[in-house]
């Protein structure tokens, strides 16, 4: 399907810290939870609706971190990239007024 070598050496290089970061999120999840475990079911269950939380709350983030990327890589790929500058200092200054951060 894709034959240029280098665009997958990159999308490799890219992908194995992703992959990395989402594995370790899991196995500290999971960790959690055989932790407290040997507390009771109460605790599993706070374990297990704070894990929900951290999960809404890590959504929302990677998407303000995706429209961000999206939003300076518009103005950095316009004619006057002057306007990139401007677009990544409005997006970081979104991001740390918004209720999620």
């Amino acid at each position: 399907m894709f034959t240029n070598r280098a665009f997958l050496t990159d999308v490799r290089r890219i992908a194995l810290p992703i992959t990395a970061q989402a594995m370790i999120m899991s196995l500290l999840l999971l960790t959690d939870q055989l932790m407290v475990g040997q507390l009771g079911e109460t605790a599993v269950a706070s374990v297990g609706l704070s894990a929900k939380i951290t999960a809404i709350v890590t959504v929302v983030l990677a998407g303000l971190a995706t429209g961000t990327t999206i939003f300076c890589a518009q103005y950095w790929a316009a004619p006057t990239p002057a306007g990139s500058g401007r677009s990544s200092a409005s997006a970081s200054g979104s991001a740390w007024s918004s209720p999620a951060a």
